[in-house]
């Protein structure tokens, strides 16, 4: 009789530790295989504009996004006017020579420039970039 208590004691072990392994197996795998988390997936943006500025011999209108992660979408919404407005006045406030030359890189220059600033501006709202989507000028 002990040895089937030993033969029953040593198959619920093994059964034990096969269900043990299985469940590892399965934890591996989804861990292995799950999609992975893309840093698109966790993008927002916020369209700002169309803004619109006249100088004595230039007229623009612009619309730009502001980028941010997921979890600063909604500080970003809730300040979307008051960007709107700062971005604004910054227009304003840029070289006119920048804004009407031919140089290719003024886009980059000016999205630099309009990120540093609304960064600085907002800080705790977690602005990533500020891309132009849009940038019409004619001379008048």
């Amino acid at each position: 009789m002990s040895k089937e208590v030993d033969t029953s004691d040593r198959t619920i072990a093994i059964l034990v530790a096969l269900l043990f392994l299985l469940i590892a197996g399965f934890a591996v795998a989804w861990w292995f295989l799950k999609p992975p988390v893309s840093p698109a997936n966790n993008i927002s943006f916020a369209k700002i504009g169309p803004l619109g500025l006249r100088a004595e011999t230039f007229t623009m209108r612009t619309s730009m996004a502001v980028q941010t992660d997921l979890a600063n979408a909604k500080d970003i919404e809730k300040s979307r006017s008051q960007i709107e407005k700062f971005l604004q006045i910054r227009l304003q406030n840029i070289d006119p020579n920048l804004l009407i030359s031919k140089d290719a890189n003024k886009f980059n220059i000016l999205q630099t420039q309009l990120t540093k600033d609304v960064k600085e501006n907002y800080p705790k709202i977690g602005v990533q970039q500020v891309w132009i989507t849009d940038f019409v000028t004619s001379m008048d």
